[in-house]
């Protein structure tokens, strides 16, 4: 939560250090040199990761569609990807309250027969 504010420390220490080692210009460079290279190392995007994502990327459509399919009168509510518990009784009160994802829901149902396909999430 708070990286943004640790993230300023990086170029604000590389500024201190080039001050301190100013009068050594081969170990200023070196120095900073290493760090930079360090940095791009443990900050650059590492894509093999994204398999460990891509169940909670279906995991949130399959809760998506299923929460539409409540709404469209095809399902009970029960969306144990979201929750474990029913949902039947928080979707009507999000109904009743025209909560942001009801109101995107049903921007989307617009046209659709309640015996229509399901609409995913784009």
């Amino acid at each position: 939560r708070y990286a943004e504010f640790g993230m300023m420390l990086i170029p604000l220490s590389l500024v201190s250090w080039t001050l301190i080692l100013n009068g050594f210009p081969k170990l200023r460079t070196g120095f900073l040199a290493a760090t930079w290279l360090l940095l791009a190392a443990a900050y650059g995007n590492n894509w093999a990761y994204f398999e460990r994502y891509q169940w909670m990327s279906e995991r949130r459509n399959a809760g998506w569609r299923c929460v539409t399919a409540y709404y469209l009168q095809q399902g009970d509510g029960h969306c144990p990807m979201i929750y474990l518990d029913p949902l039947k009784g928080k979707l009507e009160e999000a109904r009743n309250l025209r909560l942001s994802f009801y109101r995107e829901i049903e921007e989307g149902m617009e046209g659709l027969e309640p015996a229509g396909d399901v609409a995913s999430r784009p």
